[in-house]
């Protein structure tokens, strides 16, 4: 029975080794907050994804009915560091007061108003790559609760999710801090320890 249990917990911590090791973490480049009301700033962060694999992006901050907190996906094809919103394929986010999910490939758009009172915000995003590089599943959540059921119907079926290559951060409003961590995972995989 002992070398059972030493045979497993083994087995469970080499499995653990291999997960943590399949995956990518990256601090997303956020911009710098301004002291004008009115002030919009962007960053932006390269990414590489690839197929099968899972992209994980997790965004906290204070929202506010008039701030703005807008992830955009895409391709920069430029190749000038940033995301140009005309290389934007997918945007997400908070937008005065709701959440928002938009196209600029079909030009369609969701909202949601918030799961909780406005205060502390946290959202989690995870989209998973299929092998032919479309998405297979898009999950949206704020706080934990699960938010656009059919924000998948946005990413229509030709988009090449790895062909993406930068994450695009824009900030309007109040000075808003934000905290933002990009996660990709091969083989579809995510671990989450506490």
């Amino acid at each position: 029975m002992k070398n059972r249990l030493h045979r497993t917990l083994l087995s469970s911590l080499a499995t653990l080794f291999i997960l943590a090791a399949n995956a990518m973490q990256l601090p997303l480049s956020l911009p710098e907050p301004s002291i004008f009301a009115d002030t919009e700033a962007t960053g932006a962060t390269e990414i590489a994804l690839e197929r099968n694999s899972l992209l994980t992006v997790a965004v906290s901050f204070e929202a506010s009915p008039t701030n703005s907190v807008i992830l955009a996906f895409g391709r920069d094809s430029s190749l000038d560091g940033t995301l140009g919103w005309n290389e934007a394929a997918f945007k997400i986010g908070w937008d005065a007061g709701e959440w928002v999910v938009s196209s600029p490939i079909t030009g369609e758009m969701l909202t949601a108003p918030p799961c909780t009172p406005l205060a502390g915000k946290a959202m989690t995003l995870a989209i998973h790559v299929r092998a032919d590089g479309t998405a297979s599943s898009l999950e949206v959540r704020e706080n934990g609760e699960q938010l656009f059921s059919n924000a998948l119907a946005l990413l229509p079926r030709a988009v090449r999710l790895d062909l993406w290559n930068c994450i695009r951060c824009t900030v309007r409003g109040l000075p808003v801090e934000i905290l933002a961590i990009v996660g990709v995972h091969r083989d579809g995989t995510m671990l989450i320890m506490r």
